[in-house]
């Protein structure tokens, strides 16, 4: 019997920009790293602020692809897939249909795409043609929940699929530290919101929750972590908002950050307040942090919070204030609960036990 080819597997992935599923690439590669034989990560359009957070024992590289059909990029990939004895593409997100044409012209690699789409309310509307059309090249699906999962089902050839929860890493990159301070008044009950700035993650419900409890009297601060586009509208009339409100003393904006943890430490309460999600990374990083948490009720939230968290409906701006301000009024209770979700979370969203799993579907992808 001959022995079986050791794993290689790289991560593909748009960017480096702090999202969900880009932070779930570089948690992969990491923590595969002293695992399997060789993990490398790649960026085919550019790469971010969390490239700070990849460990030196993870090879990357940016591929600085320009457009769709970027062949020089295409056999750039393919080059370094030759050179490394590559035979497992881990592709995240849009990145499947580079890793699709990879396979066509490499067909001896195996694909795997792992789903982190974040609208799973609204996947009715979801563009499919060219994922059902890639899908015959996939070995296996990953999808971060189960909605994803039972569209994948529906809609795609590949039929090996499974959902596999998110987890997170504390980063042992020393370099990834950046000490940045909260904003505003030290004695403020400080709300913190790491979503990236886009209409999906709703932070006009939140501000206006803000704005309402600013307004009553409360000393709060509210702080908004995440990449943002300072040319988009979305952003414009969020910076709108604060000024028209005069909430500069109250609202902090930071852009992305890499030090995710150092900044929750430094909270009393998570926020999440989207229209829409997946399974957030950044939910399973205010649990790990301990932090009292007010969610809205889409997704997997719910089923990851179970009565341990405070869950509204979106678009709600009244009973996200309220929400806020019982979290604010009853502490105690609020930190008991938030311990109790951390045991939750570091049993059922244990790093070790998902890495076992991946590495258990990449064994049975690498051999058949």
């Amino acid at each position: 019997m001959s022995t079986p080819s050791p794993i290689n597997v790289l991560q593909l992935i748009d960017s480096l920009d702090a999202g969900g599923g880009e932070r779930m690439s570089v948690h992969l590669a990491n923590a595969l790293s002293s695992k399997i034989n060789f993990s490398s990560l790649i960026a085919s359009r550019q790469s971010g602020v969390l490239e700070n957070d990849v460990f030196p024992e993870v090879e990357f590289f940016c591929l600085n692809k320009t457009h769709s059909l970027d062949f020089k990029a295409l056999m750039k990939l393919k080059g370094f897939v030759k050179q490394k004895s590559i035979n497992i593409v881990h592709a995240h997100s849009t990145s499947f249909f580079l890793a699709t044409m990879l396979k066509i012209i490499y067909p001896r690699i195996k694909i795997i795409w792992h789903d982190h789409y974040g609208m799973s309310d609204k996947l009715n509307e979801r563009p499919k043609t060219a994922i059902k059309i890639c899908s015959v090249f996939f070995s296996q699906i990953i999808t971060v929940n189960g909605k994803l999962k039972i569209w994948a089902e529906k809609h795609l050839y590949c039929k090996n699929i499974e959902y596999i929860q998110n987890f997170s890493l504390t980063s042992q990159n020393t370099n990834s530290s950046q000490n940045v301070q909260l904003k505003g008044d030290p004695k403020a009950y400080k709300v913190i919101h790491v979503a990236n700035l886009r209409p999906q993650k709703d932070h006009i419900t939140a501000l206006n929750a803000i704005k309402q409890l600013v307004e009553e009297g409360v000393n709060l601060s509210y702080h908004l972590i995440g990449m943002y586009d300072s040319k988009s509208l979305y952003y414009k009339s969020i910076k709108g908002f604060i000024k028209k409100n005069n909430l500069s003393k109250s609202v902090y904006i930071y852009g992305s950050q890499t030090d995710i943890s150092g900044l929750l430490k430094q909270s009393n309460v998570g926020l999440l307040s989207s229209v829409s999600e997946g399974l957030p990374v950044s939910l399973i990083e205010y649990a790990q942090a301990k932090l009292p948490i007010v969610v809205t009720d889409v997704g997997q939230c719910k089923d990851v919070v179970g009565n341990l968290a405070t869950v509204i409906e979106p678009k709600n701006n009244k009973a996200l204030a309220q929400a806020i301000k019982y979290n604010l009024n009853h502490d105690n209770e609020a930190n008991k609960n938030a311990l109790k979700l951390y045991n939750k979370i570091t049993s059922e969203f244990d790093p070790e036990k998902i890495i076992q799993q991946i590495i258990g579907i990449y064994t049975t992808v690498r051999e058949n």
